[in-house]
C-alpha cells in the first residue's frame, strides 16, 4: 500500500509552496525519509570515529616516525606531541561536536549528558597534556626531538594546561558512564514499540540483516554493562596509579589501556542506540511509513498549515 503525505510549508506571511514546486533532491528526500536517516548516520559516524581512532593514531604515528617500528605512546593525548596530532585532534573534534550537536533540540537528561561528553571531549583535543620524556636510546621512536611547547602552553603553563585537560577528561569519562546507564533506564522504563525490521533494497539487505538481528539481541542490559565496564576500567587505572605500575604487559601504559576501552565501550552503546533510531523502534509509526517521519523536521523549522497534514492510503 502507498502511502501519500501532502505537506504545505509556509515560507512568508501567505505564500505556500507545495510539495510539486520542491527542488527534485528535496522531494526525493522527503519521499524516502532521507532527512532522518541523515541524523541516524551522524551518529554511526561518531561511535565508528571513536572506535578506530586508536588504530589510526597508532598508524599514522608509525608513518610520521619514520623508524621501521612501532610504538604505543603512553596515552591517547600523548599523540598530540606526535605526528599524529592532526588524526588525534581532528578525530577528537568530529567525536566532540556531533556528541554535542545530535538531538541538541530535545530537552532530556541523556542530550545534557551528551552535550556534556561533547565539550568535554573538544577541550580535551584542544588543551594539550603534558609532553611526554625522552625516549631512551636503542628502543622505538628515541632519537626525536621533544615536542616543542604549544602558544597555549607558553601563555598558561604546560602544568595549568595540563590539568585543564585532566578536567575534560575526567568531564567526559563521567558524563559517558551517565549516558550509557541513563539509556539502560529508559529503555527499561520505555520498552520498544516494535522490533528491527528488514526494509533496504535488496543489495542492501542482508547487511541490514545483520544490523536488525544485532539489534533485536539488545536489551537495556548491554548498555548498563557498558557503563558499569567503563567504571571497572577507571576502577583499574586508580589501582595501577596506586601501585606505581607505569606498564602493563606488552608494553602498553595503563592510561592508553584505560582511555581506549572507555572510549571503545561507549562507541558500542552509542553505536548500539544508533540501530534503535535506524529501524524507527521507538517512532509511533508503521516501520513502512517512513515519509511520516519527516513532518518532525517540517514542524521543527515551519509552524504546520492550519487543518494540519492529512494521510491517506
Amino acid at each position: 500500500m502507498t502511502t501519500q503525505v501532502p505537506v504545505e510549508v509556509p515560507t512568508g506571511p501567505r505564500e505556500v509552496v507545495a510539495p510539486a514546486e520542491l527542488a527534485p533532491d528535496d522531494a526525493a528526500a522527503f519521499a524516502q525519509g532521507k532527512t532522518v536517516r541523515s541524523l541516524v548516520i551522524i551518529r554511526f559516524v561518531a561511535g565508528l570515529v571513536g572506535v578506530l581512532l586508536p588504530v589510526a593514531l597508532i598508524g599514522f604515528d608509525f608513518l610520521f616516525l619514520g623508524q621501521s617500528c612501532v610504538r604505543v605512546r603512553g596515552s591517547l593525548s600523548a599523540y598530540y606531541h606526535s605526528g599524529a596530532r592532526d588524526i588525534f585532534v581532528l578525530g577528537l573534534g568530529i567525536v566532540g561536536f556531533l556528541l554535542a550537536a545530535y538531538k541538541i533540540t530535545r530537552a532530556t537528561l541523556g542530550n545534557v549528558f551528551s552535550l556534556v561528553a561533547g565539550l568535554a571531549i573538544i577541550g580535551v583535543a584542544t588543551l594539550p597534556t603534558r609532553r611526554p620524556g625522552p625516549v631512551p636510546a636503542g628502543e622505538c621512536g628515541g632519537g626525536v626531538a621533544e615536542a616543542a611547547l604549544t602558544p597555549l602552553q607558553q601563555h598558561f603553563g604546560e602544568d595549568r594546561v595540563a590539568l585543564w585537560h585532566n578536567g575534560c577528561a575526567i568531564a567526559a569519562f563521567a558524563a559517558f558512564i551517565a549516558i550509557c546507564l541513563y539509556t539502560a533506564y529508559r529503555d527499561r522504563r520505555y520498552p520498544m514499540l516494535r522490533p528491527a525490521q528488514v526494509r533496504a533494497r535488496p543489495r542492501w539487505r542482508r547487511l541490514e540483516g545483520v544490523f536488525a538481528a544485532i539489534d533485536n539481541g539488545i536489551t537495556w542490559r548491554f548498555h548498563l554493562v557498558c557503563g558499569l565496564l567503563i567504571i571497572v576500567a577507571i576502577g583499574f587505572f586508580a589501582v595501577t596509579a596506586i601501585a606505581g605500575i607505569d606498564e602493563l604487559p606488552g608494553g602498553f601504559g595503563p592510561t592508553w589501556v584505560v582511555e581506549v576501552a572507555g572510549v571503545t565501550i561507549f562507541s558500542a552503546s552509542w553505536f548500539a542506540k544508533g540501530l534503535d533510531d535506524y529501524f524507527w523502534r521507538r517512532e509511533p509509526l508503521s516501520p513502512c511509513v517512513t515519509r511520516q517521519v519527516d513532518l518532525a523536521v517540517v514542524d521543527a523549522v515551519a509552524e504546520p498549515p492550519r487543518g494540519g497534514a492529512t494521510a491517506r492510503g
